[in-house]
């Protein structure tokens, strides 16, 4: 069986809602006549097209909405975040230990033996490139130096927004 494409499926309910023009209409019904699948196809939507209008529609109370608003102030607000300062304490603590175990690293001298460069004349293909590009040194320890201060840059902004922040906004809370 065939499936019929994205435009037939929008003809066949334009057909159903009698949206469609004279001609749209019978040049429809004359590929309808030829054509077995679309045919069962219409058939198959008009009768959910039929099914649907035989559902009632159900009509909220007259005072469906002055209800709701009322009780809007019952419950209390839930909270934006789930982010609270003990998470951002533990999250705080966990960069704290990985920088330290990655800074004793690389004072032991472990990242000091990785050495390693990129042909960019190699990894890209000449058809991208016209000239010569450069070699990129990389060195394991300055990798690491890198990646350490980044980490304590996201250290220091886990510490302003999950702990320092929600602390002094309780303490002028609790001013007023």
């Amino acid at each position: 069986m065939k499936k019929n494409s994205p435009a037939d499926e929008e003809q066949l309910l334009h057909y159903i809602d009698g949206t469609l023009s004279a001609p749209e209409r019978q040049a429809l019904e004359i590929l309808l006549t030829h054509d077995a699948a679309l045919k069962a196809r219409l058939e198959e939507l008009q009768a959910a097209d039929a099914w649907l209008h035989n559902i009632p529609l159900e009509n909220p109370s007259r005072n469906f909405t002055q209800q709701v608003l009322s009780k809007l102030d019952q419950y209390p607000a839930s909270r934006q975040t789930s982010f609270t300062s003990w998470k951002g304490i533990f999250l705080l603590a966990g960069m704290l230990v990985a920088i330290g175990i990655t800074s004793v690293l690389v004072s032991a001298g472990v990242f000091d033996g990785v050495h390693t460069s990129i042909n960019l004349n190699q990894e890209l293909p000449e058809k991208f490139v016209q000239r010569s590009l450069p070699t990129v040194d990389f060195s394991g320890k300055t990798m690491i130096n890198v990646i350490i201060a980044l980490n304590l840059v996201l250290a220091w902004l886990v510490l302003d927004k999950a702990v320092l922040k929600p602390l002094f906004q309780r303490r002028m809370a609790n001013l007023h």
